[in-house]
């Protein structure tokens, strides 16, 4: 599946395909965005429903593929030994 499959199909899946896409889609982003991603989830207001979370948590993964995406985080991959991210990387689920 390539990126911009995934980042269309987000908001639809499933718990259990969720979590599949978005564990194979964190393997190809760098550590930033791990980080990036983790401090948004502790940030969040824990007493909002979980469909709201999984909707917040879709945003802040869009934007961080947006960010390896743009000069500075292809600069960022580089120096990290990573490829290019583009919206056609194939990720592999």
């Amino acid at each position: 599946m390539v990126i911009v499959d995934i980042l269309d199909v987000l908001d639809n899946l499933a718990d259990e395909q969720r979590e599949i896409v978005v564990n194979a889609l964190l393997d190809h982003l760098t550590v930033f965005s791990h980080y990036t991603i983790l401090e948004a989830q502790l940030n969040w207001d824990g007493n909002a429903p979980y469909t709201s979370f999984v909707r917040f948590q879709n945003e802040v993964i869009r934007e961080c593929v947006k960010i390896e995406q743009s000069l500075f985080g292809s600069v960022l991959r580089q120096q990290h030994g990573l490829s290019a991210l583009t919206l056609r990387t194939e990720i592999n689920l």
